[in-house]
């Protein structure tokens, strides 16, 4: 950590003590204890890209049903970050925040970013924006993004909205009118290598969250496009880093050296890669809250040996949704992108938690996107470079989203 950002986060924990001192109470998870005793200083931050802001390198997502006692841990850990989106519970992420900013009085404190979806086109968040302030209860949004760019929601052509005159007009606006700090996109398509390719060819896009975790750094691809955004001095925000590593919870705690879970292993492995300004996470716990922000705060890397299993036990499986794509299996399916979202779903709802929001989005798929024949599927697993049993997670995703 360099000493800019220590000397800001010792200024972020005197001005979070003062707050103590005026009344401001934490709930903790338990018995009641003094707040003064229990808050933690805030966590290291890094600079998110050209615009030299000091973020956590580690946040809060709220895409669950948020409580005022999680945002109440989350900042007495440490948290100074807050992640939301306009369809987190249905927008009640958003309004959980708000509830917490008016009864706090802790908005200045926090960076907050959240997100729209403007699918005809960038120009949408010009309204966008002040539905997200509203239901924020905020003057101002640290980081605007366009939420979840490539899916199938959007166009094929939103490929080309990172450097679009179009994109680049909008964030413009926004910025001047005081309504955002900073305007980016998050995606975790397919084709994310090729939006950060295109945002950092445009040069405006001022951060980018993107899913990201230990297997990335040897990905040729994902590699080339980071760099190159960072050379562009775009922020890159890592996020859907720890799902995977509870499929493999068990063989990390037989055979690893190191003392951090695996999710804390997961969290020292991103945070080593320095391209990367942080990483969110989804903490649905207390217990998850307290152990990833400890893994957070340790300066020191991920053993060697451990790291090195992690990809291990990565690369071994079994997998919910493919990450080594090579395309193979999309040859012969007639619906491949609604596989795609189909073993996204099943990924939400029973590694994330996620189990209402999964539903909803299952359900929101066409009927004839979801007739999938046991041969397509049979045929996909077989060309999947990573393995994906498709036939079971079709299955599975039909017990578990029913119609």
């Amino acid at each position: 950590m360099n000493r800019s950002s220590t000397e800001s986060s010792r200024r972020a924990f005197l001005k979070g003590s003062a707050a103590v001192a005026a009344g401001f109470t934490v709930a903790a998870p338990g018995q009641a204890q003094d707040q003064g005793a229990r808050e933690k200083p805030p966590l290291p931050t890094r600079k998110l890209g050209r615009s030299g802001i000091e973020v956590s390198v580690l946040n809060q997502g709220t895409a669950f049903r948020l409580t005022q006692r999680m945002l109440d841990f989350s900042y007495a850990q440490g948290i100074r970050y807050f992640d939301t989106a306009d369809c987190y519970e249905n927008g009640g992420s958003e309004r959980e925040i708000a509830k917490w900013f008016e009864r706090t009085g802790q908005r200045k404190e926090i960076f907050l970013v959240t997100k729209s979806h403007p699918t005809e086109g960038p120009k949408q968040l010009l309204d966008m924006v002040d539905e997200r302030l509203e239901a924020l209860k905020t003057d101002y949004i640290d980081l605007l993004f366009i939420h979840q760019i490539g899916d199938r929601e959007y166009p094929e052509s939103s490929v080309e909205w990172p450097k679009s005159d179009e994109f680049k007009r909008v964030s413009e606006r926004l910025k001047k009118s005081g309504k955002c700090k900073l305007v980016g996109f998050s995606s975790h398509a397919r084709r994310k290598a090729e939006y950060l390719t295109a945002a950092a060819e445009g040069g405006f896009v001022d951060a980018i969250m993107v899913k990201y975790d230990p297997r990335t750094a040897k990905n040729d691809e994902m590699n080339r496009a980071l760099d190159r955004c960072v050379k562009a001095g775009i922020g890159l925000i890592a996020m859907k880093t720890q799902s995977s590593s509870a499929n493999f919870k068990d063989r990390w705690e037989k055979l690893a050296g190191d003392k951090w879970t695996v999710q804390q292993a997961v969290v020292k492995a991103v945070l080593s890669d320095d391209r990367l300004a942080g990483m969110t996470s989804h903490m649905l716990s207390f217990k998850i809250i307290e152990e990833n922000t400890a893994a957070a705060r340790d300066a020191k890397p991920l053993a060697a040996a451990d790291h090195q299993l992690l990809l291990d036990l990565y690369a071994a499986g079994p997998h919910r949704w493919c990450e080594t794509c090579n395309g193979r299996c999309r040859a012969h399916m007639r619906h491949a992108d609604a596989l795609d979202d189909v073993a996204r779903f099943v990924m939400y709802h029973d590694l994330y938690g996620h189990r209402y929001m999964a539903r909803d989005h299952y359900r929101a798929l066409r009927p004839e996107w979801l007739s999938f024949t046991a041969d397509e599927l049979e045929t996909a697993k077989l060309a999947c470079a990573d393995g994906v049993d498709y036939p079971a997670l079709v299955t599975r995703a039909r017990k578990i989203f029913p119609a």
